[in-house]
């Protein structure tokens, strides 16, 4: 079978690599899979209206079990990551440490990342949680 062209990353691919429509002529979405994961990834990101859905739906009980076990999850991985974000904020709670500002001049809800997680209180990387989610999403892009 022939392959479909993707108008987003122009590129031609086979058609197994786009998600079926049922009203278009020949049955696929106009988009690569790809293409469309990064637009809706993009608007997730973007778009106030779908982010203040995702904040309602994140209350549900059973979206919180599932974030709390991701957590539990992260940190059996990456043991020296949890330790040294912990040694940052209990330095924040005890006032040896003053929480810093944003590269986008954000000062509200900003919250350290340790450059060397061996040594979480040298060097300390300050983002807001919006320029965190964003670079997150460029590298998963990228």
């Amino acid at each position: 079978m022939m392959g479909k062209f993707c108008p987003a990353c122009g590129e031609t691919k086979a058609r197994t690599s786009f998600y079926k429509h049922p009203h278009k002529s020949d049955g696929l979405q106009g988009i690569c899979k790809e293409c469309h994961k990064t637009a809706m990834k993009r608007n997730r990101r973007e778009n106030p209206d779908v982010q203040e859905r995702d904040r309602a739906r994140a209350k549900q009980p059973h979206r919180r079990a599932m974030a709390k076990a991701l957590v539990a999850r992260w940190r059996e991985v990456n043991p020296d990551l949890y330790l040294a974000q912990n040694a940052i904020n209990n330095a924040i709670r005890d006032g040896k440490l003053k929480r810093g500002v944003c590269a986008c001049g954000a000062k509200e809800n900003v919250f350290g990342i340790a450059v060397d997680p061996k040594q979480p209180l040298r060097k300390i990387k300050w983002e807001c949680a919006r320029c965190y989610h964003r670079s997150r999403f460029e590298r998963e892009v990228a």
